[in-house]
């Protein structure tokens, strides 16, 4: 039987008031197969301030760290997963930053990867704009602001074996539609074992909608917002298709964080083999504030997706998820999925 994770673990970093870093502990990993899974951030920042957001990075085999500008008087939190593959599952992980000052668009050099079986995942990001990145060529990831800005956006790229992928299609568009959900066409997949690698979002006004995103049929990622503006918002996403028996189950979902702080779906699976990935967050063009704006998923144990935000607001608000369980085949873990009536977006993968 192949193995493809060695360790999964579900953990919350803060950077504290004052505090300009904050780490979290964890179990010894091998960081030449360990990837981090952004799971969104909250923040007590009640503007826009360049320290209101920050970013993580596995820092040692012991340590994930989190990073924001300066050391306002704010609180920073962002959840995380951390996989701990196997050889069967991964080739190489590589963690960078892109920094971008006054501009548009910066780039990061990374040791060549083999881009028919890569993905670069976001890991969040420093000062007022969210920001892209996507995977470029085989030793480039791009990071895009929509307009000039300054601030860092952090990522790691994941080169899987070529055993454990079917397929791998990164989407780098842009919408100018007034619907509150749009639509992005892919390549036909296996809705049962393809995973979404969020990749950011950037807008060419000063703040537009958010997208949460869900793949909701074999050949289409659905976008969720919560307003209907027309200014340009770009979203980067990859649609990772596993080969058969690298995953047993995959469900994903929009948590509604309308009038509340805090809300739930319900799910049925093993904490201990299952990753959650933030897909996005769905906001509506509401006056730029931070503490409204960004929420964050965790994964609070075997039948429970906790979506977060730090200030409740009476527009439609919710955060994204998707949780990817990984197994194999023939006698992996295997989900019967239930559904509450708290979510307001998705459908039964």
């Amino acid at each position: 039987m192949t193995t493809y994770i060695n360790s999964i673990q579900h953990i919350t970093v803060t950077i504290a008031s004052g505090s300009s870093t904050g780490t979290a502990t964890i179990s010894s990993v091998d960081t030449s197969k360990t990837f981090l899974i952004f799971g969104g951030v909250t923040t007590t920042d009640g503007g826009s301030t360049s320290g209101g957001i920050g970013y993580v990075t596995l820092t040692n085999a012991t340590t994930v760290t989190a990073t924001r500008t300066g050391t306002a008087a704010i609180t920073v939190t962002i959840t995380v997963t951390v996989v701990e593959a196997t050889s069967s599952l991964v080739s190489s992980v590589q963690y960078g930053t892109v920094s971008i000052s006054a501009t548009t668009t910066n780039t990061a050099t990374i040791s060549s990867v083999d881009t028919s079986r890569s993905a670069v995942f976001y890991l969040g990001f420093t000062g007022e704009r969210i920001g892209t990145v996507v995977l470029t060529n085989s030793t480039t990831v791009t990071g895009t602001y929509g307009n000039n800005g300054t601030g860092v956006l952090s990522f790691v790229v994941v080169e899987f074996q070529s055993a454990a992928i079917t397929s791998i299609q990164q989407k780098n568009q842009a919408f100018v539609s007034s619907s509150s959900t749009d639509t992005l066409t892919i390549t036909s997949v296996d809705t049962s074992r393809t995973m979404l690698a969020y990749g950011g979002t950037h807008f060419s006004s000063s703040f537009t909608d958010l997208y949460a995103a869900e793949i909701t049929s074999s050949t289409a990622i659905s976008l969720y917002r919560g307003g209907t503006g027309t200014s340009t918002r770009t979203i980067a996403l990859t649609a990772i298709q596993f080969a058969s028996g690298v995953v047993s189950a995959i469900d994903s979902g929009v948590i509604n964080l309308q009038n509340v702080t805090s809300n739930t779906d319900t799910v049925s699976l093993d904490k201990d083999v299952t990753a959650i990935s933030f897909t996005g967050w769905r906001s509506a063009e509401t006056g730029f504030a931070f503490n409204i704006h960004y929420q964050k998923v965790a994964l609070t144990n075997d039948t429970t997706v906790t979506g977060t935000v730090n200030t409740s607001t009476n527009h439609a608000m919710g955060a994204g998820w998707q949780t990817v369980t990984f197994g194999t085949g023939s006698s992996g873990f295997q989900s019967a999925w239930a559904r509450n009536s708290n979510q307001i977006i998705g459908v039964m993968q």
